[in-house]
């Protein structure tokens, strides 16, 4: 299976995708996990929110499907993303929302100063429990510039 990662909660060895076939699916992990990223072994807290991933999973002897292979083959900060989630704040003067996706997880969202015309009305027409879909940049751990609302 081949997708984008929407989130990952460590604590809990789950990373949340959103597959090629634009479907959700939450992976689980373990410690014999092995994670590939840049063509070497690396820990699993290397994958982060827009990596584009390829999965393979395994079956464990209890019936639980768990993720034998992790490769990550794009790093998702370079490049233009979608993310998904509904608003759980906004604050219109500082060109911020906070995002709120399926998994449960925080994004704040950043309104460029440079945005087109268009993108900043549809950020500024943003409220509270709006479910949105956004296209941008990772900046870094839960942090994405908004690029256009899709």
């Amino acid at each position: 299976m081949a997708g984008s990662v929407e989130d990952v909660d460590f604590s809990r060895r789950e990373i949340y995708l959103r597959t090629n076939e634009r479907q959700s699916q939450v992976v689980s992990y373990t410690n014999d996990t092995r994670v590939i990223v840049d063509d070497k072994e690396a820990p699993a807290s290397r994958i982060r929110t827009g990596d584009l991933v390829e999965v393979r999973l395994q079956e464990t002897s209890g019936g639980r499907a768990v993720a034998e292979f992790i490769r990550v083959r794009d790093s998702g900060r370079a490049r233009n993303v979608t993310i998904e989630g509904t608003v759980e704040r906004v604050l219109s003067e500082r060109g911020v929302i906070e995002l709120r996706s399926a998994s449960g997880g925080m994004t704040t969202v950043y309104l460029p100063q440079a945005s087109s015309d268009r993108t900043e009305e549809q950020f500024r027409r943003m409220s509270v429990g709006d479910r949105v879909r956004l296209e941008g940049i990772w900046l870094g751990d839960n942090r994405f510039e908004l690029t256009g609302v899709l």
